[in-house]
């Protein structure tokens, strides 16, 4: 049986979408033969979190979990927004794991609607690239590619010319919220110690940290890999928009929502926070298939107390959202059998 390892590196903040990750992945897992192995490498993991994630994984006999102990990171603290130091363990994960030539990487902030194990067998160990993963759509826009060619550097970007130089910025391609690494490489080249280093050194003008790191030091070894690997759930209105004609010119983008893999909650909008967000539904649809969606109802009352009024029946959560000025959102799931 092979082994598909996939690595997830997030704090205590992060369990609730973690499990939901986790439940829609393993759903979706289609390949024979294949054991399915969930590493996850996180800070203030506390017991009930451990066994509410194993709850989970538990269910599948084509999965299992592991919890590896955080090592040291020689970083200064972090002072803006919501990064957060775990995801720098992404740069030590060649090392962390020397029995593996392959490994999976992604975030937690998603919800999966395809087989991540796709990836994996479309890669071959002995090419010679460090990581391979699709290519970024804010990176794309950013320089006029694709269907939003037209939307110019958005503000967030523009502050790349000031951060980094021309040369840099060429590296920046690739999204690093799922990709392979090529393990195996990586150690032999010693690109662990070479992404921490560029971290140490330049770590006040970072951006999207880990990005940033991975990008820049990998280049030119970074394979692009098809687009439906990780759809940006922020830029789906803009997709719904499109003609038939805009969409059959951008393929790529085409087949990023028509079939993805993995729906990426990219950026400070989470459907947990903000359930009327872009792709929320197939996240609250995969809460319920997690059996997490009470806890999220738990979460989200005090977080936005007194304003969120929920009714659950037996087959159906119907839910009734205010969103102000007399609006409300109604989210009505069928709730799947749990397996």
């Amino acid at each position: 049986m092979t082994e598909v390892p996939i690595v997830h590196c997030f704090d205590h903040n992060y369990v609730l979408p973690a499990g939901v990750a986790f439940r829609s992945l393993l759903a979706h897992a289609r390949h024979a033969d294949v054991m399915y192995v969930l590493y996850v490498i996180g800070s203030g993991l506390t017991d009930d979190d451990k066994a509410l994630l194993d709850g989970i994984v538990g269910k599948f006999e084509n999965a299992r979990l592991e919890f590896l102990p955080p090592p040291e990171l020689p970083l200064p603290k972090l002072k803006r927004g919501n990064f957060s130091r775990d995801m720098f363990y992404k740069m030590l994960v060649p090392d962390l794991l020397p029995q593996y030539d392959t490994v999976l990487v992604s975030d937690v902030d998603v919800v999966y609607a395809g087989d991540v194990a796709d990836l994996y067998f479309e890669l071959d160990g002995d090419e010679d690239y460090y990581v391979c993963g699709t290519a970024d759509v804010g990176y794309a826009s950013w320089r006029g590619h694709g269907i939003l060619k037209d939307m110019g550097a958005p503000k967030f970007f523009r502050r790349y010319f000031k951060k980094m130089s021309q040369a840099e910025r060429d590296r920046l391609v690739m999204g690093v919220g799922f990709f392979a690494m090529n393990a195996r490489l990586c150690r032999r080249d010693g690109m662990g110690r070479k992404w921490m280093d560029f971290a140490i050194g330049n770590f006040s003008r970072l951006l999207l940290p880990e990005q940033d790191i991975i990008n820049i030091c990998c280049h030119p070894k970074i394979k692009l890999a098809g687009s439906r690997y990780m759809a940006i759930a922020g830029f789906e209105p803009a997709y719904r928009s499109l003609t038939a004609e805009e969409r059959a010119a951008n393929p790529a983008w085409n087949e990023m929502f028509a079939n993805p893999v993995q729906i990426h909650y990219a950026s400070g909008i989470k459907p947990w926070k903000y359930p009327q967000s872009a792709c929320s539904k197939q996240w609250f649809e995969a809460c319920l298939d997690a059996g997490l969606f009470d806890r999220w109802r738990d979460w989200y009352a005090r977080f936005m107390q007194p304003y969120t009024q929920m009714t659950m029946g037996k087959k159906l959560v119907d839910c009734a959202i205010p969103l102000g000025r007399g609006r409300k959102l109604h989210l009505r799931l069928h709730k799947e059998k749990a397996i």
